[in-house]
This record gives C-alpha cells, structure tokens and sequence, in this order.
C-alpha cells in the first residue's frame, strides 16, 4: 500500500454528528470539487477522488442501529432496499447516522416531515450521545463528592497535590 494515494484524502471531521444540514453542504461541495465520500469515521472521513459533479446527500439517523450489532437490524437493511429503490445509494453509515448520496438533479427526498426528521435525531441522540453523557456527569460529581469527602476545609482541598 502507498503512503500517499492520490486517489484518496482523509479529513478531520468538524462537524457535529447530529448537524445533518452542515454535513450534507459540505458533502456537497466535496462531490463539486471531485472528491467522493467513502466512509466517515469517529474523527476522520475518507474521500475517493471522482470527477466533479452535482450530487445530492441525504443524512437520516435509524435510532435503533447500534455499533454492537454485528449485522445492520432487518429494518434497517429494508430501509437502505426502499432508498435504493428511489434512488439514493448508501455511501456509508456510522452507527445510527446513515449517508446516503443520489445523482439525481431533483430526487424524491428521504425524510419529508421535518418533524420526524427531527424526532429521529432525537431518538438517535438518546440511544448514543445523551447515554454516555449522563454516565460522565455521575462520573464528575462522584470525584467532586470524593475530593470534598476527603478534605477537612476548604484550605485542605486546595493545598492538596492531587486535588
């Protein structure tokens, strides 16, 4: 394998990943430039290079996708059949985030309702992200309840190497 591939570029990743306007412009303007993605990591995404043209993004978020599952769930499997059916191709999908692109000038788009657009980032957000912050809160205020446990006074808990 080369080092250096022109054929490929990898890119830190600056976008939230429930910011699905933000991702599908820049996915955008990527296709226009002549870079295509192929997958979306943790912190860095991987293009192919094509040549330029106008491609349509779509990100939807399937809430009950999970990185444990070793197999994608058959609901999701049928959702990726009924989108390649109108024409949207998987690219890549990440968890519950799911990227699908479409050369069409005007295609049907995926989510209609932005409300349940919005109710799947919601849901997708309380399988993933909200569940592992509400763990590291707990995990802070039981340092900060052990340091303060640990020191007589104020004066203790800041004079104290550790603390």
């Amino acid at each position: 394998m080369k080092l250096f591939d022109r054929q490929k570029k990898w890119e830190i990743n600056l976008y939230s990943y429930y910011d699905h306007a933000g991702i599908v412009r820049h996915l955008e303007d990527m296709a226009r430039q002549g870079w295509q993605l192929e997958k979306a990591g943790s912190v860095f995404w991987t293009y192919r290079r094509c040549k330029p043209t106008e491609l349509r993004y779509a990100v939807v978020y399937f809430s009950k996708a999970s990185q444990f599952d070793p197999e994608p769930p058959a609901e999701q499997r049928e959702f990726w059949e009924l989108c390649k059916a109108t024409g949207w191709e998987l690219v890549t999908n990440r968890y519950q985030m799911q990227i699908f692109c479409n050369p069409a000038k005007n295609p049907t788009p995926i989510e209609t309702d932005p409300v349940v657009q919005v109710e799947n980032v919601h849901a997708a957000m309380k399988a993933g992200a909200a569940r592992s912050n509400w763990l590291m809160l707990c995990c802070a205020l039981l340092q900060i309840w052990a340091q303060f446990r640990n020191a007589e006074t104020i004066r203790d808990l800041l004079s104290s190497g550790i603390s």
